[in-house]
């Protein structure tokens, strides 16, 4: 803990700003709480922190304080005392330290706990996408939903399924996406139980294409239930071709199990539109300010590996992710949200 007690070393990676006095404290406050919190590195919560800041300064020097509150939503707390970010003119109280790991954007890990106001999203909305199918579930359906092992939470009828991802977590994400995307085009790259597909659907889109090397059982149900147009295809991103691009592109959770990282960006690029956007969300590396990049150990402990269950390969800092977006030509490549220590960027093509 002494070490930490130096603001330089918090200053270490970026100089273009000054970390407020209430702002240290709640960082030293959080790695108080030791092994509470997902990032049980130190080093890994600083530099964690860092990334949050800097995106928030980002927004704040190009003139999107509103923006930049959207990633530093605070965690709800009761006290006095009051500080004030540079830029934006909301008062945070100072017993609201921990604003960085709030439960839902801006937030490290915290298993099991859910947010106190999750992101309103547009499910159903029949003021953008039209009327949603009303579904009458049959009890061979209702079989059927509890056989199945979903990852997404998906409203069929009057069931969610129970999906094994966080459903905080799922409308964070979903929070990021455009509610109105009437006579859009969209791609959803590993579509999964096709909870994003379905999103985009209810939200207007004219066309939507997923894409899933397995195509699941679970989206074949959701499919058949909510008598979707959407258009599932069970094929590689790197198979698949568009002469004309989508006007939205979502690659949710894919890229870190792709061997060849740069040239899965390369292709989502390809595929997205003129004008279009992405919208990346994936795994970050933090508490390694002098890596890029890294493999897991099982990957670079085996000359052949075994794959294990969910096979991971690159996981990059928030630098590299942002480097690598822009290298393949995306533009205007912004933070969205952060998650845990996960995060959402969006990016345009020109």
């Amino acid at each position: 803990m002494e070490f930490l007690q130096d603001r330089s070393v918090l200053r270490a990676s970026d100089s273009s700003f000054d970390i407020p006095d209430w702002l240290l404290f709640g960082c030293l406050l959080n790695i108080e709480n030791g092994e509470r919190w997902g990032l049980r590195n130190p080093q890994a919560r600083i530099d964690q922190l860092l990334a949050v800041i800097t995106a928030a300064n980002d927004l704040i020097a190009s003139g999107r304080p509103e923006a930049a509150r959207g990633l530093l939503v605070p965690f709800r707390g009761s006290g006095g005392g009051s500080a004030q970010l540079p830029g934006l003119t909301e008062d945070w109280t100072c017993d609201e330290m921990n604003i960085l790991i709030t439960q839902g954007r801006g937030g490290y890990d915290m298993p099991g706990q859910q947010t106190d106001t999750p992101p309103e999203t547009s499910p159903g909305d029949s003021s953008i996408g039209g009327p949603v199918n009303h579904i009458t579930l049959t009890p061979e359906d209702y079989n059927e939903i509890r056989r199945l092992e979903w990852c997404h939470h998906i409203q069929l009828g009057d069931v969610l399924t129970q999906g094994e991802w966080d459903k905080t977590h799922q409308d964070i994400i979903a929070s990021c996406i455009p509610n109105d995307l009437r006579g859009k085009t969209v791609l959803d790259i590993g579509f999964n139980d096709g909870y994003y597909s379905f999103l985009a659907e209810e939200r207007g889109a004219k066309k939507i294409t997923g894409l899933e090397i397995h195509y699941r059982d679970t989206a074949k149900l959701a499919h058949r239930l909510k008598q979707s147009r959407i258009e599932f295809y069970e094929q590689g991103m790197f198979d698949f071709r568009s002469d004309e691009g989508y006007d939205v592109v979502l690659y949710l959770g894919v890229y870190y199990h792709v061997v060849n990282i740069l040239e899965s960006f390369q292709q989502v690029y390809a595929l997205t539109a003129p004008g279009g956007e992405v919208y990346i969300e994936g795994s970050l590396l933090f508490g390694r300010w002098n890596r890029i990049m890294k493999l897991p150990p099982w990957m670079r402990l085996a000359k052949k590996p075994k794959a294990p269950p969910n096979l991971n390969f690159w996981i990059p800092t928030l630098t590299a992710l942002k480097k690598m977006i822009g290298f393949v030509g995306f533009e205007d490549v912004e933070v969205l949200s952060f998650i845990g220590s996960r995060v959402v960027v969006r990016g345009r093509k020109r």
